[in-house]
């Protein structure tokens, strides 16, 4: 059965529980389906959280999990209106579904695929997508530069949003840091916003700005350059292949900049469009590229492999909360086991820039619920970010935005391919 959840305290009674290295305010959490079943004794299902309230991740998915998963996510896609959130509980057993009715359109035919009922929760929130989308907004209409506001998201787990504060709030002002008063003062404009607020640190993203000698078709993954002076050379990679009123594009990241790229002294593409800078908040970071002929390939070895996959699909929804994705770059190769920690986010990038349509994700390559630091890095902008398909093959799912490289906890950004398919729906991974 679905769970009704009690509202989750505002952030006007938060502010009153103390804040906590590399976290933000300690989130009171209602009880709901993860409380009452590890309370009655079940061993799947589990839940825990770091130091800031967020969700940690561990283990592989089972079968049942990934063709449960992938059928919710399929669901959220369809119906955005009553479906707030697709969250893995963090041994990854179970799959949430976070709705605004227990009859909620899906919700009975998600049941139905679900073999195992224990292997689902459907949780039903106060807040509908409207209001969450209304407390995105008000806070990007806040001054965030004076606030130091750095990212916002949905966060369906606390039936609210969650807010990303520089991380100056968390050194002395000796050491550059931010005062009290402005902390205060950060924390006091967020009080009135009408949904639970999360509030939580971190560095600023810088952009992620071999595959070094291709030809065409080219592979997504391929290194791709820019002259951008008499003797110096902006490297990017190639993302996702398009396809749009039957001509063929690649994606690749809008913050490389514009203007001819080539590989090898060939040409790769021109920029046909970009959405950098004027409507990365509404689109995301990316530019199409167009020129040449993109194969259906990504590559998956390291910077010096030759080995590719192929491409099947794209996947134009949000990837569940918990699950993972992989990158392919030119400056670090396939990197997989990228854990998604919160979807349809907005950043503030280096140079002032804010960007939606935003995945980001963590990296954990042991799956021990640990992150590390060893994901993608500078040049992997513009990459492929996939999955792998239950059938084989892989599905594109957007291309490489940024990354912070603070030493313990590292993220990294990822532009959805929903952006592309908000600027026009007829696009096609082809």
């Amino acid at each position: 059965m679905a769970v009704s959840r009690r509202r989750v305290a505002l952030l006007s009674t938060l502010l009153a529980l103390p804040i906590v290295a590399y976290g933000g305010i300690a989130v009171p959490h209602p009880a709901y389906a993860s409380d009452q079943n590890q309370s009655s004794g079940s061993t799947i299902g589990v839940n825990k959280e770091d130091e800031s309230g967020q969700r940690i991740w561990y283990g592989e998915e089972s079968p049942e999990v990934t063709a449960l998963a992938d059928a919710a996510e399929s669901m959220s896609q369809e119906h955005p209106d009553t479906v707030l959130g697709v969250v893995l509980t963090s041994d990854r057993q179970v799959v949430e579904v976070y709705v605004v009715s227990e009859d909620a359109e899906g919700v009975a035919a998600l049941r139905g695929s679900a073999g195992d009922p224990e292997r689902l929760r459907v949780i039903v929130n106060t807040n509908s997508p409207d209001q969450i989308d209304a407390a995105v907004k008000q806070v990007l209409e806040m001054d965030t530069d004076a606030l130091g506001i750095e990212a916002v998201s949905p966060d369906p787990i606390n039936d609210g949003i969650a807010v990303g504060l520089t991380d100056e709030y968390m050194l002395p002002e000796s050491a550059g840091g931010r005062s009290e008063e402005e902390k205060q003062a950060a924390l006091d404009a967020l009080k009135s916003v009408s949904v639970p607020v999360r509030v939580f640190y971190e560095a600023a993203q810088e952009p992620a700005g071999t595959r070094a000698n291709d030809s065409a078709p080219y592979f997504a993954g391929a290194q791709i350059l820019r002259k951008i002076g008499e003797d110096e050379l902006k490297s990017c990679s190639l993302g996702v292949p398009i396809e749009l009123g039957g001509r063929y594009y690649s994606l690749t990241a809008g913050h490389c900049g514009t203007g001819r790229w080539e590989n090898s002294s060939e040409l790769v593409g021109n920029t046909y469009t970009t959405t950098w800078p004027t409507n990365s908040y509404r689109y995301g970071d990316w530019q199409l590229l167009r020129g040449s002929s993109y194969a259906m390939e990504v590559y998956d070895g390291d910077v010096s492999s030759s080995s590719s996959a192929s491409i099947i699909d794209g996947f134009f929804g949000m990837r569940a909360a918990g699950r993972e994705l992989c990158m392919s770059g030119a400056a670090t190769g396939q990197t997989c086991r990228y854990v998604v920690r919160w979807v349809n986010g907005f950043r503030l990038l280096e140079g002032g820039i804010w960007v939606g349509q935003l995945t980001v994700v963590s990296h954990d390559g042991d799956r021990d619920g640990t992150s590390d630091c060893n994901g993608f890095d500078e040049g992997d902008s513009g990459g492929i970010s996939h999955f792998t398909h239950g059938q084989g093959g892989q599905i594109a799912y957007g291309v490489v935005t940024g990354f912070n490289d603070s030493e313990g906890r590292c993220l990294y950004t990822v532009t959805q391919l929903s952006g592309l398919r908000a600027w026009d729906r007829d696009v096609r991974v082809g």
